[in-house]
């Protein structure tokens, strides 16, 4: 079976480095990777991200999905606290939020969020916005040039994916991991727990600041900016540590510092990438091929401003569309299929209405001609012999059951006020719903009825409301 390939495309002011990686589980194999520059001096200025697809599209190199990385330089990072504690609460509140802390009309913003902390006051919130206009252009001239990325997601987030993935650093509580780029500095501090994110911060740097006094500065906030941080021990630097002077920075933060190759962290085989690809770059870029490969929480900003619609949806509404034609299919057949019964049902039911006369004779279940005349017969004498008074035999009729009843009734009180709405009669058995006075004689009439010689109730309901008491009582033969 041919495995799936993604390919992670890290997009930043200058410069787009894109990662093809191959694999499923933690096996994961690059197959391809490049980089393109912008030229400050050249006349045709296109978007990075067509420039990157040319580069992709001329190296023939093969793809299923898409996933962008996009440079802290285009975003800007916010810590807010939400009331709720569940995903899509906090989901469909963030926004108003978001709002708040920046001070910008949300519909002008693209947002993507990932909670840090989460307890019976809330949730911390790592907030990412963006420019609308300028996460839609970018998209827009991806889709142009044939690529239709299923998420786009802040650096930082691929870069602690990366890490996640990695045999060598381990993100657990009570450490900090410094990465450095080009022109970005990146501080990922584990979370407490499993479920959360790790509190991250992203800031600027140059090639003529004394990166270890840089450090020294803003390792600190970060580690008090962050609510949930445990007691720190040790830094680990990688990326771009040539500047960095571990003793140093061991000396001005009283932590623990050590320096990591970080294109082997994840034990990326980097042979196929030029030289001219930064180890910071290749890791953010591998990251976000992982989005796809790894099946892990997607911070994505697509989702919000302008959800993916690419061949993966398209399958997805195919399915569902198939789905549901043909779970009508299935139906119409079992109706179909049904047709015959459903008739042969209806021809039963208009012969039992006829079968019964309006005294309620039961129907009888005898299958031959001559078995099913010759009870209608004695049905039909039973009848008869009801109309001019009782007759040995004939105690179930509905003549005698009835006649049975009036019977009871005639020995309650003249003073019951007793109204009777209705009287049903079945084969087996009867049941009468009615009214009386007061609670007190609908409990004569029951018991009435329990004493006379051929009757016998089996259910009684009775409910006082106003000036009366309606009833419902369930009567049988005594045998």
């Amino acid at each position: 079976m041919e495995q799936k390939k993604c390919l992670g495309l890290y997009i930043s002011g200058q410069k787009a480095v894109a990662v093809v990686l191959s694999g499923h589980g933690h096996s994961y194999k690059v197959l391809a990777c490049c980089s393109v520059e912008k030229d400050p001096g050249a006349e045709d200025q296109r978007p990075l991200a067509a420039a990157a697809a040319d580069i992709i599209s001329g190296k023939k190199i093969k793809y299923d999905e898409v996933s962008v990385a996009v440079d802290c330089s285009l975003f800007t990072q916010h810590d807010v606290h939400s009331e709720f504690t569940d995903h899509k609460q906090i989901a469909n509140t963030i926004r108003f939020d978001a709002e708040e802390a920046v001070a910008v009309d949300a519909m002008e913003l693209a947002i993507a969020f990932e909670v840090t902390a989460s307890g019976e006051a809330g949730s911390n919130v790592t907030v990412y916005t963006s420019k609308r206009d300028a996460m839609t252009d970018m998209l827009k001239s991806m889709l142009q040039n044939g690529l239709d990325p299923t998420a786009m997601e802040p650096d930082i987030a691929c870069l602690t994916r990366f890490i996640a993935k990695s045999d060598v650093v381990k993100l657990s509580p009570g450490q900090v991991i410094v990465v450095i780029g080009e022109k970005s500095c990146y501080v990922i501090i584990p979370s407490p727990k499993a479920s959360n994110a790790p509190f991250v911060r992203s800031f600027l740097v140059s090639n003529t600041q004394d990166i270890t006094g840089v450090l020294a500065r803003e390792i600190p906030i970060t580690i008090a900016s962050n609510p949930e941080a445990q007691a720190i021990t040790s830094v680990i630097v990688a990326g771009k540590t040539e500047g960095v002077v571990t003793e140093g920075l061991e000396e001005k933060t009283a932590l623990e510092v050590t320096a990591i190759d970080l294109s082997q962290a994840a034990g990326a085989d980097t042979s196929v990438c030029p030289d001219e690809i930064s180890d910071t770059d290749f890791a953010i870029a591998y990251g976000a091929a992982l989005s796809e490969l790894s099946r892990t929480h997607k911070t994505d900003f697509r989702q919000d401003f302008m959800p993916f619609e690419g061949r993966k949806r398209i399958i997805q509404k195919t399915l569902r569309f198939i789905s549901v034609a043909m779970t009508i299919v299935f139906i119409a057949l079992g109706v179909y299929s049904q047709k015959d019964v459903m008739k042969l049902n209806s021809d039963a039911n208009k012969l039992e209405e006829k079968l019964y006369v309006d005294q309620g004779l039961e129907i009888f279940s005898s299958r031959t001609p001559e078995q099913m005349s010759s009870r209608l017969k004695r049905e039909l004498n039973k009848i008869k012999k009801g109309k001019t008074g009782l007759s040995v035999g004939d105690e179930s009729s509905a003549t005698a059951r009835l006649t049975f009843l009036f019977e009871a009734i005639n020995k309650t009180s003249v003073n019951n006020k007793l109204v009777i709405s209705k009287i049903t009669i079945s084969p087996r058995m009867m049941q009468m719903q009615g009214s009386t006075k007061s609670k007190a004689f609908t409990n004569d009439l029951f018991k009435a009825i329990d004493s006379h010689p051929k009757l016998r109730k089996t259910q009684t309901a009775s409910k006082t409301k106003g000036t009366e008491d309606t009833f419902t009582v369930t009567i049988e033969l005594k045998q």
